[in-house]
């Protein structure tokens, strides 16, 4: 299984840009300031996103929640990049001050994110490259 993912760079993507790592998926908007622990990297119901390629539909809440991204980076326990279906001054005020990079989905795309969650998968990794996110399920 694999599946490509249209995304636009929002900050802190340089025209070389390529990551890779596991994928930490929330299909529910996060609140940065309440579900975020700074100083472990744990997200509330999800996971650990340390080194790992954070995505999330929006945040909400507080406009504390940028300094719970920077929190992250001071720590050391921040994801390698943010991927977003909608983009927010919060997250990209946080990603800014934390030197995170931050994507977006292309509008249409959420849906197959969706979808790969649907399918009982729970362990992917993908690449963050050449506006595509790909997506694979990885086996161990």
């Amino acid at each position: 299984m694999r599946v490509r993912v249209a995304v636009n760079p929002v900050v802190n993507v340089p025209s070389d840009f390529r990551v890779c790592g596991e994928l930490v998926i929330s299909t529910s908007p996060i609140s940065l300031l309440g579900e975020v622990n700074p100083e472990s990297g744990e997200v509330l119901g999800i996971g650990s996103v340390v080194n790992k390629i954070f995505i999330f539909p929006s945040a909400v809440g507080s406009t504390v929640g940028s300094y719970v991204l920077y929190g992250l980076r001071v720590k050391g326990k921040c994801p390698k990049a943010i991927v977003v279906k909608d983009v927010d001054t919060v997250t990209i005020v946080g990603a800014v001050l934390a030197d995170i990079p931050l994507l977006r989905l292309v509008s249409s795309e959420w849906v197959k994110i969706v979808e790969l969650l649907r399918g009982g998968r729970s362990r992917l990794q993908g690449c963050l490259e050449d506006g595509y996110l790909v997506v694979e399920e990885r086996y161990s």
